[in-house]
């Protein structure tokens, strides 16, 4: 199928077992962060050759490992007996302040996912916070913290890089360049940032992303005039290729993530690979996911004063582009592979 294309045939033994990677964001909107995993895990255990990697296939398999809780999961557990794997991107939380109507549908929706996540035999979660969420919302299937992988290769900081994506942007290298990549919604803090950027007419705020779901995303028509609107210092130059975020991340002097909840953050990961120091919102899922390596607030003038004492100071920025990187390190491929190989080598009742 089309997201085997990402990655090179590891030539993996005939008799190794199949592991399907299922992830309906390959047929339809893939400026997500469940993209980037499906994708970067794809490659990651591609790589490994331990397994006969497949995407999105019919075809029999030893393991199922789901993405999205969509129809293609219910009628591939249907054609096959595999174990199932499922990796928990998406709980009752992340659809409020995305979609609109949660207070209508949010319950039955819950519901369902308790449903998916119990069909499985494993479900990853990114963090212990995670986990202990989905064990109180009813998920009884054994879980397993395994981080979302990276490609630190990738993902690091390059002079080159900064400049081609500042040309790219129409940024001079004398431009202070605040960078948020993400769904342009609400509960990514969408209304702060640009708040924000309204305060610090003298810095660059930089959105890379789209509004995924037109009429039916949370305040769409509000969020549409403010893209359209936006303040003279704003951009919005729209979603690109996985392999073309690093330029962006290198033009930015911040990453500026204001998002209002998040399972996990690999855009945030993906910043601070490139030694972008953060400013995020403070959200216990990041405490776990990258300690104290950024610049927390909770709201506009917190956010206001950290860009501020960011943009005043050139040694502060470099500490925590540095810390940001030190905190990422363990998502590296190679570790994260370790760990979903042994959890795949028990769901199949291997040593």
């Amino acid at each position: 199928m089309m997201a085997e294309r990402h990655a090179a045939d590891s030539r993996p033994p005939q008799a190794a077992p199949i592991v399907n990677y299922l992830s309906e964001s390959a047929f339809g909107f893939q400026g997500n962060g469940v993209h980037t995993a499906f994708l970067n895990t794809l490659s990651m255990m591609r790589a490994t050759g331990a397994f006969r990697v497949k995407a999105n296939s019919f075809g029999p398999y030893a393991i199922l490992h789901a993405h999205t809780f969509g129809p293609l999961y219910w009628l591939m557990k249907w054609l096959h007996r595999g174990k199932r794997v499922i990796h928990a991107h998406a709980i009752p939380d992340t659809l409020v302040g995305q979609v609109m109507g949660t207070g209508v549908w949010l319950p039955i929706f819950t519901s369902y996912l308790v449903m998916y996540f119990n069909s499985a035999d494993a479900v990853i979660c990114m963090t212990e916070q995670l986990r202990t969420y989905l064990a109180k919302m009813g998920v009884r299937r054994p879980m397993t913290v395994v981080s979302l992988p990276m490609d630190l290769s990738r993902f690091s900081r390059s002079a080159e890089l900064r400049a081609s994506g500042r040309r790219k942007l129409g940024f001079t290298d004398a431009d202070h360049v605040v960078l948020c990549v993400g769904q342009i919604i609400p509960r990514k803090g969408f209304f702060d940032f640009i708040e924000v950027a309204r305060q610090n007419p003298e810095q660059r705020f930089v959105w890379v992303g789209e509004i995924p779901f037109s009429v039916a995303s949370e305040s769409y028509f509000r969020v549409k005039h403010l893209v359209s609107h936006a303040p003279p210092n704003v951009t919005f130059p729209g979603v690109f290729e996985l392999h073309e975020m690093p330029e962006f991340y290198n033009a930015a002097d911040v990453f500026f993530f204001p998002s209002l909840q998040e399972t996990f953050g690999l855009a945030i990961a993906e910043a601070a690979a490139c030694e972008v120091p953060l400013v995020l919102r403070d959200l216990a899922t990041y405490r776990e996911s990258f300690g104290g390596h950024y610049l927390a607030a909770d709201g506009v003038e917190g956010f206001t004063a950290h860009l501020r004492a960011l943009k005043c100071s050139e040694s502060l920025r470099q500490e925590y582009g540095a810390r940001g990187m030190n905190a990422v390190r363990r998502y590296d491929t190679t570790s994260v592979a370790d760990d979903l190989t042994r959890l795949y080598r028990q769901v199949l009742g291997e040593r």
